[in-house]
């Protein structure tokens, strides 16, 4: 195979690699199917096999967006149709048979598995080790009936995070054993964030410039604490975590996760009813702060205060898409793209003017 297509091959890699779709978890998984794809079509080329046509659907990022990018790779054993949709040959070199020749190279099937099979198999990797997350969370949660249990940030970006992630709920997992057996404390019904010793995030901390001005700074890595919502953030350390939970308040933890509970409810009770009169798939809503809970309960309040209003305009339509209710003031009131199914709403949006994107050209074109 000539360095060329070697460098087309690459092009396609680096712009499909599941490790850049880990916060895409539907486009993380085509992409890695469809990279198994192509290195079965090239295993049956280089064997002397003729080929099944195969249609491979790979995911891509421009900027913020995700364009999905489809091509048929033909019974002749061609790779050209992959280089031309991702726009790596113009037509004419795509009909000149760009491509097609390399597939043959008896090289070329060990090069492949460098470059493309390392990445199925880190996928398949990362997807091993957030099952052993997820097991590892629920076995907690339903040990200590704990009202929820997240760990590290939201998304892992590779194996060494996960890996730290199993190791933050050993670590509480052992600790919360320890003080119930030994202390008689109860965690039930609270909400824990646990996160690894090297990959918390960094705190905010008050402080007195030369003025005796007060501000807000940030430096020093995070404290185990209870949050304003009643969510226990804990730092996985193994010497310093079971004298933080002796210490916090969990009476207070309880108050503020009641209140924050009451919220999430409210969300939930209000989504159904949205979806219905909206005429949506889904009404979903940004609850990682209780704040943003409050923001969409009050927006669904607007809403349905003009029940008849909204009903009257948009009639008996059903949508494809389902509402991204946010709170993300540097975002449009009413934001969608052609590669997605979710439209995205601020909490802050007027309902006239959901209701005027719905049923606009517009509105149609998110629709298809």
């Amino acid at each position: 195979m000539d360095s060329d297509t070697k460098k087309l091959i690459r092009a396609v890699v680096r712009r499909v690699h599941p490790d850049l779709f880990t916060a895409h978890p539907f486009e993380r998984q085509r992409n890695s199917d469809s990279l198994k794809a192509l290195n079965s079509y090239v295993e049956q080329v280089a064997r002397g096999i003729t080929p099944r046509s195969t249609n491979v659907e790979f995911w891509v990022k421009d900027g913020e967006h995700l364009t999905r990018i489809d091509a048929l790779l033909p019974s002749t054993g061609s790779l050209g149709p992959l280089f031309y949709a991702f726009s790596l040959i113009t037509e004419e070199e795509l009909k000149a048979g760009t491509g097609r020749d390399d597939v043959a190279d008896t090289n070329f099937l060990e090069w492949l598995r460098d470059t493309v099979f390392e990445a199925v198999k880190i996928a398949e990797q990362h997807e091993s080790l957030k099952l052993r997350i997820r097991e590892s969370r629920a076995n907690i949660e339903y040990k200590y009936q704990l009202a929820s249990l997240q760990v590290g940030s939201e998304f892992a970006v590779g194996p060494l995070e996960q890996q730290r992630q199993i190791e933050a709920l050993r670590v509480l997992d052992a600790v919360l054993a320890t003080l119930i057996s030994e202390e008689g404390a109860s965690f039930a019904g609270l909400n824990f964030h646990v996160y690894h010793p090297d990959t918390c995030p960094l705190g905010a901390f008050g402080m007195h410039n030369n003025e005796d001005h007060y501000g807000l700074g940030a430096g020093h890595l995070m404290r185990s604490h209870v949050a304003d919502d009643g969510c226990l953030h804990v730092v996985a350390d193994r010497l310093g975590l079971r004298e933080a939970l002796k210490t916090m308040d969990l009476e207070r933890a309880r108050v503020l996760t009641k209140v924050t509970m009451f919220w999430l409810k409210r969300v939930r009770d209000l989504s159904p009813v949205l979806r219905e009169l909206l005429g949506v798939q889904n009404v979903w809503c940004d609850t990682r702060t209780e704040q943003n809970s409050q923001n969409f309960v009050l927006w669904a309040g607007y809403i349905l205060e003009q029940r008849e209003e909204v009903a009257r305009a948009v009639g008996s339509r059903q949508f494809t898409f389902s509402l991204l209710v946010h709170s993300d003031a540097s975002s449009p009131m009413v934001d969608w793209s052609q590669s997605s199914s979710i439209l995205q709403v601020r909490s802050d949006c007027p309902p006239r003017q959901l209701v005027e994107f719905l049923v606009s050209d517009t509105g149609v074109m998110a629709d298809q």
